[in-house]
């Protein structure tokens, strides 16, 4: 069977409809993340505005019609139907054409036809307009809701500074080349992702990438992302990776993509519809021509039930509201600087029991304090620290580096000596006390003066400032906390130990990871998460039920893998999402429940010939509205989330 195709690319309602993108929008959307993608589905491409002045001239002609004679009152039902309704018909008609016959624009069509023919001429008009408000409606919540995901891509400068030839020149950053200088001034936007090489401390607000208020202090050496905002100093930045590979690019790729995977509720209304409504409109035939096998002529009262009967059966109100709640749900979560990629997740997220971590990168920083340090006879803290940090100031490595920022806070002044590495045992330098050896041992770095040890220095990875207070929040939603780590087992089971994991193993290769995930997924109750960084958590984050990659310093195999991206490497929107999720599946089941109870409860009263037009426009446009206003709530975050 032939697949609707849409001409926008890819948005929660084609997911939601089964409609595939046409491939050369796909492209569009992979290298322009910045176009708009304001299309209006339900009226083939029509504005807001557009379909405004519809409703309001419908309206005009409908009331001058009522106020004409009936003979040519018919004529303005006529054209105000036309005008409000005629895409609809057109909608059904191709629908038919392509196979796709029992859909609600089928239904509305000839529920609304069927009452012009027995002449309920402004019941009809009424049915078209009430249910192309709901439509509007709708439309307007999801544009409340793309907003949110769209503003990662918009939100990048369309020029930037680049200095070339020893002048600043502006440029589109897709013109920008890895290693050239690009120049941000106070108050301008970060457009290419860079190391900083200007000296000095650099303010950035990083609210548009992170969500994080709080300005964020950085200064030579240290990255900067696009989409962070300077706030104090002209700054100059050694770009490192192209535009269409940087942070802003990569997120917003995912977020356009976040309405590719279809929830199982979602799925559950597509299925329901290709169910309920050939059974509906049977049974309006049934009640329409049964009376016939008794008396051989058509009683209008009969087919008046049956179309009562088939305005109410249609499932609009299912079809738009859940995909609906799950979007604003997803545009909620990317305020809070969670990218999820589609319904699925969150119909995933919303029945967790375990949440599994990664150690390094993850629930910590990634960089090394010093914790302890051991003197030998004769020597202060202070002394082995300067030592040590004199042979390893040129050194890029993790536990160098805090060997020598924990110097600096003594003292600035370290002494420059030409050091030479001693494979498989460190590296040493000449200084006026003899030659300085630091070497790793099993316990800590040990500092050697001529081939005596004079001191021992314990490094450890530091914790993130959140990672505590995430795995007492799981602990409270009465979800498992557990840690699979590369790293040592000292280190890792102390970093469990300080953070309240009782599960931790480690020393695990990439296989083994996926191996002790297939064992904690197999003894859970319910869905299990994992959250990682690296490339090395790739195979787990494709295992998981949601896996969550750090976007900001996480690598982009697992960035790709995994089912959302926390854009600013805080564990803690682990729980924040879990939170998004549990609230919008309550609402997306709120909406079927209130949907499906209130048409069956009019569908019957209707075949039994108790209610009229007006209930059954009640049950399907009213029920509509109310369901989609409920969805939109999904879109606003509540303090405690």
């Amino acid at each position: 069977m032939e697949k609707n195709i849409c001409n926008c690319g890819n948005c929660a309602e084609c997911s939601a409809r089964n409609i595939e993108p046409k491939q050369e929008n796909k492209h569009k959307h992979e290298h322009d993340h910045t176009q708009e993608h304001d299309h209006d589905h339900e009226h083939g491409g029509e504005s807001y505005k557009g379909i405004i002045i519809r409703l309001a001239l419908s309206a005009v002609i409908f009331g001058i019609s009522y106020l004409l004679p009936d003979s040519y009152s018919i004529i303005g039902y006529i054209v105000s139907y036309a005008v409000i309704g005629y895409d609809i018909l057109i909608r059904a008609a191709l629908g038919i054409a392509k196979g796709f016959v029992f859909d609600e624009a089928f239904l509305m069509s000839i529920a609304t036809v069927g009452a012009f023919a027995i002449g309920e001429y402004p019941e009809a008009v009424m049915v078209m307009f009430l249910y192309q408000l709901g439509e509007l409606f709708q439309e307007f919540a999801v544009g409340k809701a793309r907003k949110s995901v769209k503003s990662l891509a918009a939100m990048l400068p369309d020029e930037v500074n680049v200095l070339r030839s020893g002048e600043l020149v502006y440029v589109r950053p897709g013109e920008v080349t890895v290693g050239e200088e690009v120049v941000a001034k106070p108050g301008e936007k970060i457009a290419l992702d860079g190391t900083i090489i200007s000296t000095g401390v650099f303010s950035f607000d990083t609210s548009a990438l992170t969500g994080e208020s709080v300005p964020k202090e950085l200064t030579t050496g240290e990255s900067v992302l696009s989409g962070y905002v300077n706030l104090n100093s002209t700054v100059s930045i050694k770009v490192t990776k192209p535009e269409s590979e940087s942070a802003a690019a990569v997120i917003a790729r995912l977020t356009e993509e976040q309405s590719a995977k279809k929830a199982k509720s979602e799925l559950f209304i597509t299925k329901f519809s290709k169910v309920y409504t050939p059974v509906v409109v049977i049974l309006a035939v049934i009640l329409a021509f049964a009376p016939m096998l008794f008396t051989w002529s058509i009683d209008f009262s009969y087919v008046n039930r049956a179309l009562s009967f088939l305005v109410v059966s249609c499932p609009c109100a299912l079809v738009l509201s859940v995909p609906l709640a799950y979007f604003s749900g997803i545009g909620a979560a990317s305020k809070k600087g969670v990218l999820i990629k589609g319904g699925a997740v969150i119909d995933t997220l919303a029945n967790v029991s375990d949440a599994v971590f990664d150690k390094t990168g993850t629930l910590t920083t990634g960089e090394f304090s010093i914790t302890k340090i051991t003197c030998g006879e004769g020597y202060s803290e202070n002394e082995v620290l300067r030592l040590a940090a004199a042979v390893e100031s040129g050194s890029n490595h993790p536990i160098a580096k805090a060997i020598v920022k924990a110097y600096k806070a003594f003292d600035s002044n370290i002494p420059q000596i030409q050091v030479r590495e001693i494979p498989g045992v460190g590296v040493s330098g000449i200084l006026p006390e003899g030659e300085i050896t630091v070497k790793k041992s099993a316990v800590g770095i040990d500092i050697l003066l001529n081939g005596t040890n004079i001191g021992n220095i314990i490094t450890e990875d530091t914790a993130k400032s959140t990672s505590n207070q995430t795995v007492a929040e799981l602990s409270a939603m009465k979800i498992t906390s557990h840690m699979l780590s590369g790293d040592n087992k000292n280190n890792a089971e102390k970093t469990a130990s300080n953070l309240g994991i009782k599960d931790v193993r480690a020393d695990l290769l990439p296989a083994e990871k996926a191996d002790n995930f297939s064992e904690i997924k197999g003894k859970a109750r319910a869905n299990v998460v994992f959250v990682g960084d690296g490339i090395n958590d790739a195979p787990v984050l494709a295992l998981s039920d949601c896996g969550f990659a750090m976007g900001a310093l996480g690598q982009a195999a697992a960035v790709e893998v995994a089912d959302a991206v926390i854009a600013d490497d805080d564990p803690e929107k682990v729980t924040t999402a879990i939170k998004i999720s549990q609230r919008t599946h309550a609402i997306a089941i709120q909406n079927i429940i209130f949907a499906l109870t209130v048409k069956f409860l009019v569908l019957s009263l209707s075949a039994l010939g108790v209610t009229g037009i007006e209930a059954a426009v009640f049950a399907d446009v009213g029920v509509s509205v109310i369901a989609v206003l409920n969805s939109m709530r999904a879109g606003n975050i509540r303090k405690e989330v």
